[in-house]
């Protein structure tokens, strides 16, 4: 078993906070997740203190794997966003998945959906991993700062149960 926690926004510092928005920026990936806004530190720290739900997967040292938020509850849905740094990479399919079930026993959902910019090949790559169905590309969906354009939204669908989605067809 991999030894890992789950910290909500209520349990970090704000020290902690900076220090994860530090490692996605650093590591080029804040961006490729927060893609509907200009991410700044300020924004981020208040957006981590705000989103409905924001946690962070830590490491056996309390070190950060990568964070994850969901947004957009409606019903027994909603959005998750995953984000994991160099450090968590080797155990996200494993991290990943503990997430959603956490998020579906939680929160009782039965689905959640998740978008990758269309540009990030490795993320839509670690959603198949993870058993998320491709819905389909949203043109335009994603705006990437760093570019300064729109590009295409890949949406992924995950079901509750072990398979997250394998059985819909």
């Amino acid at each position: 078993m991999i030894d890992f926690s789950i910290l909500l926004y209520w349990q970090l510092s704000e020290d902690q906070l900076t220090e994860i928005y530090e490692t996605a920026l650093g590591e080029g990936v804040l961006d490729l997740v927060a893609f509907d806004a200009k991410v700044d530190e300020g924004s981020f720290l208040i957006f981590a203190r705000r989103a409905p739900v924001f946690g962070v997967g830590c490491g056996p040292e309390g070190q950060p794997l990568g964070f994850f938020y969901l947004t957009g509850f409606e019903g027994r849905a909603a959005r998750v966003h995953f984000c994991f740094f160099k450090a968590g990479r080797e155990l996200r399919s494993f991290l990943g998945r503990a997430v959603l079930d956490w998020c579906f026993s939680v929160f009782e959902l039965q689905s959640l959906i998740g978008v990758v910019p269309a540009i990030n090949p490795g993320a839509c790559q670690y959603a198949r991993e993870m058993g998320g169905l491709m819905m389909g590309i949203v043109p335009g969906m994603c705006w990437i700062e760093r570019l300064k354009r729109a590009v295409g939204g890949v949406q992924f669908v995950f079901t509750k149960g072990d398979d997250h989605g394998r059985d819909v067809q």
